[in-house]
């Protein structure tokens, strides 16, 4: 069962990397949650140990996608923060 929570967790990473930062919390919960079912496969408990790998690499790159696209959006801010103001 981590083992595809963790699969979920790394597509919705993958899917959610511009949504300001929420695609590293569920690719945080991924790499946790594949590293838990390693070990449940591990010791027997579980069946699927492939799907933890897959969400361990997709929880993997969603995060580092989100961490690039907020350095990104940091970095623009602070170049030309009036591009993102709303004045008339």
């Amino acid at each position: 069962m981590l083992n595809i929570l963790s699969l979920v967790a790394g597509i919705v990473s993958v899917v959610a990397c511009c949504l300001y930062g929420f695609g590293i919390l569920t690719g945080v919960a991924a790499i946790i949650l594949s590293i838990q079912g390693k070990k449940k496969a591990e010791a027997g408990q579980a069946n699927n140990p492939t799907l933890g790998k897959v969400g361990l690499i997709l929880g993997i790159i969603g995060a580092a996608l989100s961490a690039i696209y907020l350095i990104l959006i940091i970095v623009g801010l602070s170049v030309n923060p009036s591009t993102f103001s709303s004045t008339s």
